[in-house]
C-alpha cells in the first residue's frame, strides 16, 4: 500500500536531480541566461572610470589603509 507511492516519490526525486544537473551544466551557455544574468551587473551608459571619487573626509586614502567602515 506504501510502496506505490514510495516508488513515485523516488522516481520524482531522481528525475528532478536529473533535471537540475542538465540545466546546471547547459543553461549558463544559453544567450538568455547570460542576457539575464548579466542584466544588472553591467547596467547601460557611460563608464564612471575618468569620473573623481569625492569622499565625505578629505582624507588622503591608499590601498592598505585600515580604518572602520560604516553602513547605511
Amino acid at each position: 500500500m506504501l510502496a506505490m507511492p514510495l516508488l513515485n516519490m523516488f522516481i520524482a526525486i531522481v528525475g528532478s536531480f536529473i533535471v537540475i544537473a542538465l540545466l546546471a551544466r547547459y543553461l549558463p551557455r544559453t544567450s538568455i541566461y547570460r542576457r539575464f544574468a548579466l542584466m544588472d551587473s553591467n547596467p547601460s551608459g557611460p563608464s564612471l572610470a575618468g569620473v573623481p571619487r569625492q569622499f565625505a573626509t578629505a582624507l588622503a586614502l591608499t590601498p592598505g589603509t585600515q580604518g572602520t567602515a560604516v553602513t547605511v
